[in-house]
């Protein structure tokens, strides 16, 4: 038989999907080609009648099976003319080219949709493409006739994939202040290279099927609808960075661990400064970032808003021990105790905790003037600072740091501000400086090259605020209460992910 060249181009295909359980179907071949027809019919549960005078050793077998998905008969003699009368599908998948075409002819006389599985398959009504089933999932992966190979590459990668969704569910992979101080928090997040680069990695994951990455002050976190294998996590530890660190210092929650998790960091119970309330917003924007780079999609949304939902239920349940707080208030206390005489400020940074400490330091400080430092845009000067305030560009802020008596670094970015180069602004006076950012805006260095320098970065901030705020271990034993209440919640919730309630 010759054998046509390949088309250049494929064939235009509708995709859809037959219901075939109990409805009569015809192959008209018993080779190899014909069994593998067959055994995707019966897994259809379709009822099989197949016609060739002599069937090959894989329909043999099929027809001694008494337990099938559907029913199969034979007959065994040649194709006839009218033997397609009846039928819902056929396909012609004889080894005679010739034979094939009597059948589709036949096919179309009595309008049944019919298949061949020759060279000839372009005359046909439809192909077959090819198919990975795992979990209640099926795949079907086409190229419109042009490749069978690149087909099947891709279904079988696929069902690799197909494989790992029955054990898929919510995943947590985390370090925050509470394990790592922030010197080695800034290491970890320069071992992952940035979220850009750590998320661009882990959509070649398989088994992670949608995520975020947070990078915040007080952690490096991955919530993901993941698979909650061993070697799923093991590769997600490694792409993160986690493999450095040793087991105490970092912690991975899965399924109802992982939702409790979300529930009280969107509630601030998990930051440095308890009930905080920029976790929320800054969750947000994770998932902002993860859209945009098509990391996530309905499992994940559906997974942040209920934390959401629930993470306000726990506000309005310890409403009364978990008081707002930001960063940016702990800060402002600690220099009313620290620096109580301070009448000149410098505020380094333009985005929501340097506008905080801003507004914050001119109200408990009524005497006081501010520096405030932009980097790349110059902010609108507030007109509750109006009098009071001047803004400087940080390329050229000596001035301001030579007159300030505090100065509170809260900048973006991961290089350092205040650097050693500096020291000469600084020297010989009593300053205090709070660095608010990680990573830190301030060289560490700095501190040694001014020693009568008051350098205080979050993790020293924290310390002094424990001594001050409401029992964290106690609020988060109520918050977990408050989640199991909702245990519901993360019940639908996992429905939704493995989709077993879909189409009800």
């Amino acid at each position: 038989m010759t054998v046509p060249e390949e088309p250049r181009k494929a064939e235009k295909i509708f995709p859809v999907s037959l219901l075939l359980a109990g409805k009569r179907c015809l192959v008209v071949g018993g080779g190899r080609v014909a069994d593998r027809k067959v055994r995707q019919l019966l897994e259809s549960a379709a009822e099989v009648t197949v016609i060739s005078p002599e069937l090959g050793g894989g329909l043999s077998e099929l027809l001694g099976v008494p337990e099938r998905p559907g029913a199969i008969r034979h007959i065994v003699r040649g194709f006839r003319t009218g033997d397609t009368v009846g039928f819902l599908v056929v396909f012609a998948a004889t080894d005679n080219l010739a034979a094939n075409r009597a059948v589709l002819s036949d096919a179309r006389a009595h309008g049944v949709l019919c298949g061949s599985v020759d060279f000839g398959w372009r005359e046909g009504d439809l192909i077959s493409p090819a198919v990975s089933r795992a979990h209640g999932l099926t795949v079907a992966v086409g190229t419109g006739g042009r490749s069978c190979r690149r087909a099947r590459m891709v279904k079988e990668s696929i069902g690799r994939h197909l494989d790992a969704m029955g054990n898929v569910g919510l995943l947590v992979i985390g370090a925050s202040h509470e394990q790592l101080p922030l010197a080695r928090r800034e290491d970890l997040r320069r071992t992952m290279g940035g979220a850009e680069t750590a998320s661009r990695l882990l959509r070649q994951v398989w088994g992670v099927h949608e995520f975020l990455l947070m990078e915040t002050c007080n952690r490096v976190e991955l919530l993901a609808v993941a698979d909650q294998g061993d070697a799923c996590l093991e590769l997600l530890r490694r792409l993160l960075g986690f493999d450095r660190l040793r087991p105490e210092e970092w912690y991975v929650k899965r399924g109802a661990d992982a939702f409790r998790h979300s529930a009280l960091l969107c509630a601030g119970l998990l930051s440095q400064v308890a009930g905080e309330g920029h976790v929320t917003g800054q969750l947000k924007d994770a998932l902002d970032v993860a859209r945009a780079a098509g990391s996530s999609g309905a499992a994940l949304e559906d997974w942040i808003a209920t934390a959401l939902r629930v993470s306000k239920e726990i506000r309005r349940g310890l409403a009364a021990d978990l008081l707002p707080r930001e960063a940016e208030d702990v800060a402002a206390e600690f220099i009313a105790e620290s620096a109580p005489r301070a009448a000149r400020f410098a505020v380094v940074g333009t985005g929501v905790t340097g506008l905080g400490v801003l507004r914050r330091l001119l109200a408990d400080h009524p005497a006081a003037t501010a520096d405030w430092c932009w980097f790349r845009t110059k902010p609108e000067a507030p007109s509750w600072a109006e009098g009071r305030m001047e803004l400087q560009p940080v390329a050229g802020f000596d001035a301001a740091l030579a007159r300030a008596d505090v100065i509170v670094c809260a900048a973006g970015g991961a290089e350092p501000v205040l650097r050693t180069s500096h020291a000469p602004c600084l020297a010989g006076r009593d300053v205090l400086i709070l660095d608010l950012a990680m990573p830190r805006n301030v060289e560490p260095a700095l501190a040694a090259a001014v020693p009568e320098l008051r350098l205080v970065d979050l993790d020293g901030l924290k310390a002094w605020d424990r001594r001050r705020r409401a029992d964290a271990a106690r609020l988060r034993e109520a918050g977990d209460a408050i989640v199991e209440n909702h245990r519901e919640l993360y019940d639908q919730l996992l429905l939704h992910i493995q989709g077993w309630n879909e189409g009800q």
